[in-house]
């Protein structure tokens, strides 16, 4: 049984060699089944020889560091169940480190010689995680487990197959829609009667000289602040060129808008809604640098129409003068060797007005 353990071993480490890169070994909200083999080592342990023991483990991931997970083994004549926590560090890396701890019962069949017991059992340890894709992780873990029989440590190595956590999801229904404009009050119209009555010299004033405009940018030169505009950009009553940038921030894999950043969906909505020179607005979606290029160039592209589904859906914006697009990991703000660097280069830049 050793050789076919250390086998086993050699296999997944093989593998773990030469997979290729492709997500995180950690996702927030999933369920994961995990079975696994190895050895249970018996230091003096109820006359226990050492055993190889299989199992499975179903986990959730309840934070970006924690998880709960439900174990249960067998190993020759001991059924081990045990309760555990884990907290992961890194968990944005492809391969992941943790601890982790727990409590549990040793079930062991005395056999004909010796009466069945039960052991209650406290355990340590830590391990590893490397993610081959999305949903198949490897792992291998280290546990020193004390009970009230003895002492053990067991090592496993298997897979573990996240699933059910959320990668896209359509911006949040509590996000604010706009209050409505209320509509201008009618204009007042003035009786035939009154008409008639108005002088013709009106009729007939001569027509005032259109103001200069010199930069062609609509806002004559007396109230031109920002005189030399050019031709055909955006500028607002001082003739000044509008801008506009606004960020928003994603969570690791993700494209669904936090509810935080409602607030600059607004001010973005507001920009649009006040200008109507604004014929362009670029939604520019970026990721950190964790994954594939074309994984992080697809979910540039999610996150980038994620926001312009939100300007659409919930303010009313004309989906024509939004532009979404996606440049994955190659346009990073920070330094994504650190998790706050990484934090920050995953966003979408809101800009306007230029190309």
């Amino acid at each position: 049984m050793q050789k076919y353990f250390y086998r086993l071993l050699l296999i997944l480490l093989a593998i773990l060699l030469f997979s290729m890169p492709a997500t995180a070994a950690v996702h927030e909200g999933a369920f994961s089944v995990m079975p696994q083999v190895g050895w249970l080592f018996n230091f003096d342990y109820q006359d226990q020889n050492d055993a190889p023991m299989t199992g499975l483990a179903l986990g959730y991931q309840y934070s970006e560091t924690s998880a709960v997970e439900l174990f249960g083994g067998l190993a020759d004549d001991i059924l081990q169940t045990r309760l555990d926590y884990l907290y992961h560090f890194d968990p944005e890396e492809q391969l992941v480190p943790y601890l982790a701890g727990g409590i549990g019962l040793n079930f062991v069949d005395g056999g004909f010689t010796q009466s069945d017991s039960t052991d209650l059992l406290l355990n340590l340890g830590g391990g590893l995680k490397y993610a081959m894709h999305d949903n198949i992780d490897l792992r291998a873990d280290l546990r020193a487990i004390a009970s009230t029989g003895g002492f053990q440590v067991l090592a496993t190595a298997g897979l573990n197959f996240p699933f059910g956590w959320t990668k896209d999801a359509p911006a949040p229904t509590e996000m604010a829609t706009p209050a409505a404009t209320p509509p201008p009050p009618p204009a007042k119209k003035e009786s035939p009667k009154k008409m008639a009555t108005a002088p013709a010299a009106a009729a007939a004033a001569p027509m005032a000289a259109a103001p200069m405009d010199s930069d062609g940018d609509g806002v004559p030169d007396d109230k031109d602040k920002c005189p030399g505009t050019a031709k055909g950009v955006p500028v607002d009553e001082f003739g000044c060129v509008l801008t506009l940038t606004i960020r928003i921030n994603f969570d690791f894999d993700k494209a669904v808008i936090k509810p935080e950043f409602t607030k600059e969906l607004d001010k973005a909505a507001a920009f649009i809604n006040k200008y109507d020179a604004v014929n362009r607005i670029n939604l520019d979606g970026h990721t950190c640098n964790i994954g594939t290029e074309s994984y992080n160039q697809s979910l540039s592209e999610r996150r980038a129409k994620a926001v312009a589904d939100a300007l659409v859906n919930f303010y009313g914006i004309d989906q024509k003068v939004l532009f979404p697009r996606g440049f994955g990991e190659t346009r990073p703000i920070s330094d994504n060797a650190t998790l706050e660097g990484r934090r920050m280069n995953r966003r979408v830049d809101i800009v306007c007005c230029s190309i």
